[in-house]
């Protein structure tokens, strides 16, 4: 049935476009989609008909070769053999030409759905088949499936060309590389699927060169990375499976010398052959040279063979595109890194990898890369940053870095030193060859030290006395790229120009904003002289150039090179002067000297000087026993101070004048003038001087990242001032200095140095002294030094000077109270309380023994609420902002507490202080039986009362209960227990009570006493959940049910005081839901839990009933508008009083709405309101004078008396009387001339009477 409904619905498909395109020759875009759903219908109809006919054909007709020996026909659940999957084959074939034939030949494919749905219908079927064919091949690729595979995917990329829209075969020809990979996924894992790829690839070669292609070259050729991208997966797959290649009856397994992956390999690079050279496959050599660590050895060995003869070729073309080159050659280097790395973790027993490389082929490779790199360079087939980019990659290699034999670095070494020459000696006209130059000998530089680094520029000359390990070769070569820069015919190019020129690139990079998700292009830099780039003037002067660094690091590693021995013991360190007075001297010769050239120097002295620091102290620390101070400790600690002592006394002259740029520059001076420091090797002489440097600098400039990183280099120095062989235990041993000076003390956690701790609190009394005189005279600049930190500072340096540390925080807390106060930093205000929980701690331990751990709590507690509260007594008196400064004016955004600038933020601090005082005295529980619990609730209740803080004072009940239960536990005879349940009870019931009675308190209330209800109704909320926990708390341990009952109870004497109110109602309700699900949990009385539960839910759907009552539901009836429009009579004129207006009502006439009274309040009110002047002898008899209204006006007035209301829609909702009654009221005592009265419900069920202007009347 599936079939003949399929094709049936074809035929009626086709039908349909077949009669448009005979009557009227063209067809619309919709009959292309009628089109493309007959053709899918076809498809699926012809397929579920052959199974059905395949079924009878092996049955009654007995057609053998249809069935599987293994599965013999049966009436049910039959499945044929793998000639079913070629009969479904042959079958999509016809499909497929015949669709091809309505389309093209009848000229009916006008469209591109029905083009793709031809094309991709059989991909569609092969996925749809995906696992019945399998199952009919029996689990695997059988001769009959994949040939069906091969050739349907034939059939869809034919197709696909022949529909001459590039965007259908790009879809189909990508769909074809990816179907054998599905294919293999449910297979048996053979490799047989994958093995499909071969012929499929040599099909998309031969239809990638057809001419219909050419107008769609682009798409193809992205379409193309598809194709490649399908090929790298199989090609992984294929070797990382262990599968085998199946070709027909010959099998290639991975280690064959012809791989599967290596003959996918050659397939690609074959079958794409001519679409390269037409420009269609661009993605094809680059996918070659990046596959090349696939392949499994040892049939990697053909395909590297190839790809060098590849490449010179692809380099050499004319007319190949230079991406595709750039591309292709580094991808060949990075697979040359990969397989390399593999070959030497196999070499040394690392593990079984598969792509290695044999000798000599893996010596020959480096070099042919280099070599085919530098000729193709010359020739310019390829780009310097290409060539450099490939370059690194081979060096990267193991066989440069480890393992190659010891000439081919040293011969390598030698060629980068000929190439920064030849680059260096010819004159750059033009910015581009300086660059190119600068960046070639960046480059070869760059690979020189990294050689030199891993010891593979190390030469043994044993025959030269006294050199112990020195590299005089290496400084040979060092020397020589010294010479070059000095001799070079280019204005070289610094570090500075290239950082600035990388930022300038980037500035027209398009940006990701994660908060919008949109992606956006930067401003467009103006046009520039491309000879004078903006860049070019940022330079960091000559200390940064490259033929200056590079040189002094190859000097340094040369110099380390040294054994440990000879360094500490001889007199090899005084070399590193060399490059230290080579740095001075470049920055003494420079007429303007940059601030961006000191921290060059600086840093390059660190990079220079570290290996030597870190093998002095590495030999220091291991021979710890050793008291004498080396001659080299001493020499290499001077030789560090001997160029920052000359870049401060230039930096005292004013240099910090400078822009923001570079004071930047200067603070990555000071940086590294720490960064030297810390390579100090006598414990002390280098790091005590460059601190002291930057501590002035610090300091003097009010510089606070460097107050933090100043303070952090102390722990970094921990202990090692006291090293046996340090300069200071020299100076110091033996004496009384020594105890206080380099015995261990802590600061917060790490261990340091006793002096450690008195460089730490001279600075942070230098920093605080600072901050106070700034604040006596404020800074131009605003630069501010840490107050906070400088006073932590101080702390930890105390705490490790001190022997007995017990009061130092609270001693130095005070201290820092004190100074803030002085300085006008008020954040110190802010931290102040809860740092001071901390500091009574170990005082009062230390003080008094025997305390409890609760009563030390509760004693910090008070002591730090007396000072809390002083501090919020002094900042309402305003003494505690006296040195604060001025008063800011209000700015917008949140409040900071913490700077306390502006008025608002003052007073919101003095309030922190308070409250946080008076919950400090609350917390202490545990003094004199919790008095002063009990003292600070009381005060919270009476000065919220006093001052109008409504939402503290709701809270009160809380604290009430916590105080007495926290005061039971001190007496145990009392006749009453859980005195805070009974107590929150109490609180509970007087604030129902003061709610229903609608308690006025002389607060600050709105005009239109909006927040007074809001605040009367949350009184009541409030006391009906304290009365429920009250009484849970006080009687649950008596009887969970009568809590329940007490609670349901509650509830419902709640709403029947105003059954009107929206709040009522709804706690009357959850006080039924709580009751009855306490009900539920208690297990004491199953009978009785059952009839507290029924009570509860009666009382909830009594209570439910009301509200519902309350909209009408049920009481209302819906009548059509013209069945209420009826005459009035009028038999009196009722004058109206006057509202209350205020004093914007009669300046604000045009307002849309004049006013909106809810009927809750109204009855409330409706006792003040003054009696009308004359009055008929029935309230049935009162009347509005209508004479003077509009139309529209008197229409309303008379829905409203009628308890009518317009819901705008054609239809108008009849009031239930109790309602009705309410807004006539409410219409009865209000002068609304000018207006028409509106009746609405708000979102609480309210009903609302509002005013808008009568327009009519204007």
């Amino acid at each position: 049935m599936l079939g003949i409904g399929g094709l049936a619905t074809a035929a009626a498909f086709i039908w349909v476009v077949e009669q448009q395109r005979r009557k009227h020759g063209e067809l619309a875009l919709m009959h292309d989609y009628i089109l493309g759903m007959g053709l899918f219908f076809a498809a699926a109809g012809l397929f579920w008909g052959l199974r059905y006919l395949m079924a009878i054909a092996a049955g009654p007709l007995n057609w053998e070769w249809l069935a599987d020996d293994a599965r013999p026909f049966a009436e049910t659940e039959w499945s044929p053999g793998a000639g079913g999957v070629a009969v479904h084959g042959v079958a999509a074939l016809v499909l497929g030409m015949a669709s091809w034939w309505y389309l093209k030949v009848k000229e009916t494919g006008t469209g591109m759905l029905s083009w793709f749905v031809a094309a991709v219908t059989p991909f569609a079927l092969m996925i749809v088949g995906l696992g019945t064919w399998i199952d009919w091949s029996n689990g695997g690729v059988s001769y009959e499936l994949g040939v069906t595979i091969v050739g349907l995917s034939i059939l869809g990329m034919w197709i696909g060309v022949q529909s001459n829209r590039a965007l259908v075969f790009s879809v189909v020809v990508v769909l074809a590389s990816f179907m054998p990979i599905i294919y293999e996924l449910v297979n048996d894992g053979s490799g047989s699927a994958l093995s499909l790829m071969v012929f499929i690839i040599f099909a998309q070669g031969l239809l990638a060169i057809t001419p219909q292609l050419a107008k769609a070259q682009h798409l193809v050729e992205r379409a193309s990375l598809g194709l490649v991208l399908a090929a790298l997966i199989a090609m992984a797959w294929m070797t990382g499976g262990d599968l085998t290649l199946h070709l027909g009856p010959k099998k290639f397994g991975p280690e064959h010398w012809l791989s599967g992956a290596a003959i996918l390999w050659m397939s690609l690079l074959i079958g794409y052959m001519k679409a390269v050279h037409m420009k269609r496959v661009p993605w094809m050599p680059v996918g070659l040279a990046f596959a090349l660590f696939l392949i499994p050895s040892p049939s990697n060995q053909l395909t590297w063979l190839v790809t060098l003869g590849m490449i010179p070729y692809l380099l050499w073309k004319p007319d190949s595109r230079a991406w595709v080159r750039h591309a292709t050659f580094i991808c060949a280097a990075f697979a040359f890194l990969v397989a390399d790395w593999m070959s030497h973790a196999e070499s040394i027993g690392e593990g079984q990898f598969w792509g290695t490389i044999e000798d000599p082929l893996i010596q020959i490779i480096p070099l042919a890369l280099l070599g085919i790199g530098e000729w193709a360079r010359r020739i310019n087939r390829i780009s310097g940053n290409a060539f450099r980019s490939g370059m690194i990659l081979v060096v990267l290699s193991p066989s440069m870095l480890i393992n190659a034999n010891s000439l081919i670095p040293w011969a390598f070494a030698a060629y980068l030193l000929a190439v920064a020459y030849e680059s260096m000696s010819k004159k750059a006209d033009t910015l581009a060859q300086r660059k190119e130059a600068s960046l070639t000998i960046l480059t070869s530089l760059v690979l020189t030290t990294l050689l030199a680094a891993t010891g593979r520029l190390e030469i043994k000359l044993s025959e030269i006395p006294g050199l112990q390990g020195f590299n005089l070769v290496l400084l040979i070569i060092a020397a020589a790229y010294y010479m070059v820069g000095m001799k070079s015919k280019v204005e070289e190019l610094d570090l500075g120009h290239f950082s600035a020129m990388a930022v300038s690139s980037g500035a027209n990079e398009t940006v990701f904003d994660p908060k919008t998700g949109i992606l956006t292009i930067q401003k467009e830099k103006e046009e520039e002289d491309p000879e004078n780039p903006a860049w070019l003037d940022k330079g960091w002067g000559s200390v940064a150039r490259i033929t200056i660094v590079g040189p002094l690091l190859l000097f340094a590693i040369s110099l380390a090179s040294v054994d440990a021995d000879g360094l500490v013991n001889g007199y090899w360190v005084l070399a590193l002067a060399i490059p230290a007075a080579v740095l001075v001297y470049e920055l003494l010769k420079m007429e303007d000297i940059k601030a961006e050239s000191r921290a060059m120097a600086v840093w390059t002295m660190f990079l220079i000087s570290l290996p030597i620091s870190i093998q002095l102290n590495d030999y220091i620390f291991s021979h710890q026993s050793e008291t004498t101070l080396k001659a080299s400790q001493l020499m290499f600690d001077f030789i560090l101070l001997l160029g920052p002592v000359v870049i401060h006394q230039m930096m005292k002259k004013g240099i910090f004048g400078e822009e923001l740029h570079s004071k930047k520059a200067d603070l990555a001076t000071l940086i590294g003038l720490l960064a030297l420091g810390l390579l100090d090797t006598t414990g002390g002489l280098a790091f005590f001087t460059l601190f002291i440097i930057v501590a002035y600098r610090t300091v003097a400039h009010r510089l606070s990242a460097m107050a933090y990183l100043t303070s952090i280099s102390l722990f970094l120095m921990s202990t090692r001032p006291a090293m046996e062989s340090g300069i200071l235990m020299q100076l110091f041993r033996d004496t009384s200095l020594e105890e206080s000076l380099l015995s261990t003390g802590w600061m917060w956690i790490f261990p340091v140095s006793r002096i450690i701790g008195w460089l730490g609190a001279g600075l942070a009394l230098l920093m605080l002294g600072r901050i106070i005189q700034d604040r006596r005279d404020p800074p131009e600049d605003d630069e501010r030094l840490p107050f906070i930190w400088s006073a932590l500072l101080l702390l930890v340096s105390l705490q490790s000077i001190m022997i007995h540390d017990e009061y130092l925080l609270l001693v130095l807390t005070t201290v820092v109270l004190l100074l803030g106060w002085m300085a006008g930093r008020m954040e110190v205000f802010s931290f102040a309380p809860w740092v001071y929980i901390i500091a009574f701690m170990p005082a009062l331990d230390a003080t008094f023994d025997g305390l409890s751990e609760g009563e030390l709590f509760s004693w910090s507690f008070l002591l730090s609420g007396i000072i809390t509260m002083g501090l919020s007594f002094l900042a309402r008196e305003g003494i505690l902002f006296r040195y604060a400064g001025e008063i800011k004016p209000p700015i917008d955004g949140a409040m900071s507490i913490i700077k306390a600038e502006t008025l608002k933020e003052r007073e919101g601090l003095q309030r922190y202080l308070y409250w946080t005082g008076l919950l400090f005295l609350f917390l202490a529980f545990d003094i004199f039986y919790g008095i002063s619990t009990i003292i600070a609730a009381l005060w919270v209740t009476y000065d919220s009362f006093r001052r109008g803080e409504k939402n503290i004072f709701l809270s009160t009940p809380i604290l009430h209960a916590f105080a007495l239960a926290n005061a039971e536990r001190f007496f145990t005879d009392l006749p009453i227990d859980y005195l805070g349940g009974w107590m929150l009870l109490i609180d509970g019931i007087l604030f129902s009570y003061l709610s229903w009675n609608k308690w006025y308190p002389e607060w600050e209330w709105s005009e239109d006493g909006a927040d007074y209800w809001q605040f009367n109704d949350r009184l009541g909320i409030f006391g009906v959940i304290y009365f429920a926990i009250g009484i849970w708390w006080a009687m649950f341990d008596a009887s969970g049910l009568l809590v329940a009952v007490i609670i349901i109870a509650y509830g419902g004497a709640m709403v029947a005081v105003d059954p009107e109110a929206s709040w009522r109602r709804a706690m009357g309700i959850g006080s039924s839901t709580v009751g009855g699900f306490i009900a539920l949990v208690d297990g004491q009385d199953q009978t009785l839990s059952g009839v507290v539960m029924i009570m509860a839910g009666l009382a909830a759907f009594v209570q439910a009933a009301m509200y519902f009552q309350r909209w009408g539901v049920g009481f209302s009836e819906i009548v059509e508008t013209e069945e209420i429009e009826e005459e009035i009579t009028i038999k009196a004129v009722i004058p109206i009083p006057k509202p209350v207006l205020s004093a914007d009502d009669n300046a604000e006439e045009d307002e849309e709405i004049k006013e909106a009274e809810l009927i809750d309040e109204v009855e409330e009110d409706k006792e003040e309101i003054p009696e009308p002047i004359a009055e008929t002898s029935n309230q049935e008899d009162k009347v509005l004078d209508m004479s003077e209204m509009s139309d529209a006006c008197t229409a309303r007035v008379i829905d409203i008396v009628n308890g009518v209301v317009d819901t705008g829609k054609g239809v108008k909702i009849k009031l239930n009387e109790t309602m009705a009654e309410k807004i006539r009221q409410a219409l009865l005592n209000t002068e609304f001339g000018g207006y028409i009265p509106m009746v609405g419900f708000d979102q609480l069920g309210r009903a609302v009477l509002s005013f808008e202007k009568d327009l009519s009347l204007s």
